[in-house]
C-alpha cells in the first residue's frame, strides 16, 4: 500500500523565472487557434516532397485571430510523420523570413499530432509534470490547427528548444546546443567531428560549426577512469538536473529517450557556467507507450535502473548507474519525484479537466488516428489494437507510482525532508481547492503556502488555529500548506491541489 507523503521540492529556480516570453501562448487556459494559409494550392504535396531536407514553405500564420505573419513551415517527426493518414506534425519557424517576427516572444514552435496517444493526454501531462518539478523541458498546450481554412485536427503546441528557450532557463544562450538525434548515444567515435555529424544536430552557432566541446564531453563520459568518474561528471554537467530529468523518464516510463531508444534530448553547453545542461524532449510516448518488447505489466514494474539497449550502448547512463555515488544521487532524485513531486489524485483531476477542454476538438477531428470512444477509454483503460496494447494513462501511472514507492523503500530511499508530523492535525477544505482555501489546526500556528518550485506564495506571521485564504490568483496545480508554531517548529503540512 502506498503511503501519503508531503509535497516539498528543494529546487533551483530557473535563471530567468520572471521572463514572460511564451506565457500567453503556452500558459493561457483553453485551446489555441492556429491557422496556416499557404499561397500554393498543392502545399501538402510540396511539404511532403521537402520532408527531411530542412526546406521551409512560406505560409501566413494566425494565432487566436491575430499575429498575421509570414512564417516558414515544414513537416517534422519520424514515426509520428510516418503514421497513417494525412495528420502530419509540423515545425513552424516564425522568424524564417523576418528576424523580428515573434509570437508572444517566441521564434519557433512545433505542432505534434497525437500519434500513438488516443487519450491526447500523454505529452501534456508529462511536460507539465516535468516543468512543475524543475526539469528542463519545453512547455506545451493544445491547439486546433486549420490549413487553408480547413480544420486539420487537435494538436499539441510545443515550445521549441532554441535560443529563446535557453535565455529563459540558463545563464546565457550563446553556447552550443546539440540535439541527440538521430542516434545520440554519447558513445566515443574518436576525436574527429565527422564521427558525430550523423548522430547529433547542432542547433546554435552553426556558422562556426565547432564540435570540440561535445567531443571532449563524450571523451570524458567514455574514457575517464572509474575512480575519477563522479568528480569529472560533477565538474562538467549540471548533475542534479540531469539526474532529475532521467528520473522523470523512469517514473513516466518514457522509453523513447536516452535511457531507452537513445535519443530525444538536447545538451546545452552553458558558456557562462561551462556546465552541460540536459533538456528532455519529445515525450509523446510517455506512460509506457514506447514498449521495447516489454508487456504493460513489465513496464509498470520497470526497475529503478532500467537501461534500454545492449551493454555499452548508453555509456553515460550505464556509468552513472554503475558509480555508487552517482547512483545514490539518481535514486534520491527519483525518490523526491515519486514521494514529493507527484500526486496521482491531482493528476487525475487535471486529466479530467483537460479532457473536458479538448472533448469537442477531438470529436470533430476527422484526421485523428483513433476513435472518439478510444479517446474516452484510454484515459483509464488499456487499449489492445492488433498486437499492440496502449496503456491507460491514469491506471498506468497509479500502478507505476505504487511499484516505485515499494522499490525505493527497498533501495533505502530517503526523501528530502522527514515525513510531515501528523497530517491529521491539519484539516483542509475543499480538496481540491477552488478560489478559497480553508484550513484549521489543533493549536495556534502561522501558515505558509509553497508552490512546486519551493517558492513561498503566501504566508502570515499571525498565530491562529483557523484560516481562510483566497487562492483564486494562484496557477492551478499542487501546493504545500504548512503550519508552524511560535518557535518555527513544523506542526503539520499537507499537499493541496488547486483547480479553478
Amino acid at each position: 500500500m502506498r503511503r501519503t507523503f508531503p509535497l516539498f521540492l528543494l529546487l533551483s529556480v530557473l535563471a530567468h523565472a520572471q521572463n514572460t516570453d511564451g506565457d500567453q501562448l503556452f500558459g493561457s487556459p483553453g485551446i489555441r487557434i492556429i491557422e496556416l494559409d499557404f499561397a500554393e494550392p498543392a502545399f501538402f504535396d510540396s511539404l511532403t516532397a521537402y520532408f527531411g531536407q530542412d526546406i521551409n514553405m512560406p505560409a501566413t500564420l494566425t494565432v487566436d485571430g491575430a499575429d498575421h505573419q509570414l512564417v516558414g513551415v515544414q513537416f517534422k517527426g519520424n514515426s509520428s510523420y510516418n503514421g497513417p493518414g494525412d495528420k502530419k506534425p509540423f515545425k513552424v519557424d516564425i522568424n524564417a523570413y523576418d528576424d523580428a517576427n515573434r509570437v508572444d516572444g517566441e521564434k519557433k514552435f512545433v505542432l505534434n499530432n497525437g500519434f500513438k496517444d488516443p487519450s491526447f493526454l500523454r505529452e501534456k501531462l508529462a511536460l507539465d509534470l516535468m516543468n512543475a518539478n524543475g526539469i528542463n523541458a519545453p512547455r506545451c498546450t493544445y491547439a486546433k490547427l486549420y490549413l487553408n481554412g480547413n480544420y486539420w485536427g487537435l494538436y499539441m503546441l510545443v515550445e521549441a528548444v532554441d535560443k529563446t528557450f535557453l535565455d529563459q532557463r540558463f545563464d546565457d544562450n550563446e553556447g552550443n546546443l546539440f540535439k541527440g538525434d538521430p542516434i545520440g548515444d554519447l558513445k566515443w567515435y574518436g576525436p574527429a567531428p565527422t564521427g558525430y555529424y550523423n548522430r547529433y544536430e547542432l542547433h546554435t552557432n552553426e556558422a562556426t560549426n565547432d564540435w570540440s566541446d561535445l567531443i571532449h564531453a563524450v571523451d570524458v563520459v567514455n574514457n575517464t577512469p572509474a575512480s575519477a568518474f563522479a568528480d569529472s561528471i560533477h565538474a562538467r554537467f549540471k548533475t542534479q538536473s540531469l539526474l532529475r530529468a532521467w528520473a522523470a523518464n523512469n517514473l513516466l516510463v518514457n522509453l523513447d529517450s536516452y535511457m531507452g531508444s537513445g535519443h530525444n534530448y538536447y545538451l546545452y553547453h552553458d558558456s557562462v557556467s561551462t556546465e552541460w545542461r540536459w533538456v528532455n524532449w519529445d515525450v509523446n510516448e510517455a506512460f509506457g507507450n514506447f514498449q521495447m518488447n516489454m508487456s504493460v505489466a513489465q513496464l509498470r514494474n520497470m526497475p529503478l535502473d532500467h537501461i534500454g539497449g545492449s551493454p555499452g550502448t548508453r555509456p553515460l547512463y550505464e556509468r552513472i548507474l554503475g558509480d555508487p555515488q552517482l547512483r545514490s544521487e539518481y535514486i534520491a532524485e527519483l525518490c523526491d519525484l515519486v514521494r514529493l513531486g507527484i500526486d496521482t489524485v491531482a493528476v487525475r483531476i487535471k486529466a479530467d479537466s483537460l479532457r473536458a477542454v479538448i472533448d469537442q476538438a477531438v470529436l470533430t477531428d476527422t484526421h485523428k488516428f483513433y476513435t472518439y470512444q478510444q479517446f474516452n477509454l484510454n484515459r483509464e483503460q488499456d487499449l489492445t489494437l492488433g498486437q499492440f496494447t496502449i496503456p491507460g494513462v491514469l491506471s498506468f501511472l497509479r500502478a507505476r507510482v505504487n511499484y516505485l514507492d515499494d522499490a525505493l523503500t527497498t533501495a533505502g530511499c530517503i526523501t528530502a525532508i522527514a515525513d510531515a508530523p501528523m497530517a491529521s492535525a491539519l484539516s483542509v477544505w475543499p480538496v481540491p481547492a477552488d478560489d478559497v482555501l480553508r484550513f484549521s489546526g489543533t493549536t495556534p500556528v502561522r501558515m505558509e503556502i509553497f508552490d512546486t518550485e519551493g517558492r513561498m506564495v503566501s504566508s502570515s506571521q499571525e498565530l491562529r488555529n483557523s484560516w481562510e485564504l483566497t487562492v483564486g490568483h494562484l496557477t492551478p496545480g499542487l501546493y504545500l500548506v504548512t503550519l508552524r508554531d511560535r518557535a518555527g517548529t513544523l506542526i503539520a503540512q499537507r499537499r493541496v491541489p488547486i483547480v479553478h
